[in-house]
């Protein structure tokens, strides 16, 4: 009975001091042991929000920064930037971002453009498109660049009205004195006259002005000294010159037509005069 009691006393005493050692490592490495005791790694430069990652050329884990995926109230993208820096200009930074409208989204995208393009939008004073559609360019002009390389009012194409004056014929031509009005909406400049007929025809026009508004009390003045829209056996005729003319205009002036001089019978079809205004 002793002999067999010491036999599984010697087969149980190699198990014990496994356990006991296992025990003391327990003992040594804690549920809280500090990762700095895993080997290999390099602790360099650990702080808070730092992270090991592992180097490849050193064999070692070292400390880096999170850049991870995007956690809870991160912006995941920027237009169709998915990652890393977005907007910088690079290839990867994105081409496109959109703003929200209830009515649709607006995208911004860039174009193919030959060179590099800086757009500034009007910081301290200026409405690029102001509320209700007033002062869609502030001031009248655009500014692109300063000295030679500003674009002004100036470098743009003149809005200009054109007013057509119609004449028929009567009893087989124009009756000469016949006169046709149109009244002026704006304020501006006359430019050029213009007179065109449906066959070649010789006429004179002479062009007069009232500033008053009232049909029954308006006077008017000649404007077109002694150079009269002038017509001579053709189709057509323009006069941008305007010899001696009075070319401003207000709005709510009136401007009165009337044919001074016609061929006998001629011309027997519709005849239109044209006044060209530059808006002031």
């Amino acid at each position: 009975m002793r002999k067999f009691t010491f036999l599984i006393f010697m087969l149980l005493l190699p198990f014990s001091a496994f356990a006991a050692n296992g025990v003391e490592k327990a003992k040594k490495f804690p549920t809280d042991t500090p990762i700095t005791v895993l080997s290999p790694i390099d602790n360099t430069g650990i702080a808070t929000g730092k992270i090991p990652k592992w180097n490849a050329v050193t064999s070692k884990w070292e400390m880096g920064d999170d850049t991870g995926g995007a956690g809870s109230g991160d912006v995941s993208s920027v237009g169709d930037c998915l990652d890393g820096a977005c907007l910088d200009g690079t290839s990867d930074g994105g081409t496109w971002i959109k703003f929200y409208d209830a009515q649709g989204a607006t995208q911004l995208i860039g174009g193919d453009t030959a060179g590099v393009v800086a757009l500034t939008l009007p910081i301290a004073t200026g409405t690029l498109f102001g509320s209700g559609g007033t002062d869609f360019v502030k001031d009248t002009h655009i500014d692109w660049g300063a000295g030679a390389g500003q674009v002004s009012i100036g470098d743009l194409p003149d809005a200009y009205e054109v007013i057509p004056f119609t004449f028929k014929p009567f009893g087989g031509g124009i009756v000469i004195n016949t006169t046709c009005e149109k009244p002026i909406a704006y304020a501006g400049t006359i430019t050029k006259v213009e007179i065109e007929c449906d066959a070649s025809s010789s006429i004179q026009i002479e062009v007069y002005k009232s500033s008053t508004a009232s049909p029954d009390q308006r006077v008017f003045t000649k404007i077109s000294a002694s150079a009269p829209m002038t017509l001579t056996t053709a189709y057509q005729s323009s006069d941008s010159t305007l010899t001696g003319w009075t070319t401003a205009v207000s709005a709510g002036d009136t401007l009165q037509l009337k044919v001074t001089s016609a061929t006998a019978g001629n011309p027997t079809v519709r005849t239109q005069a044209k006044i060209f205004i530059t808006r002031t």
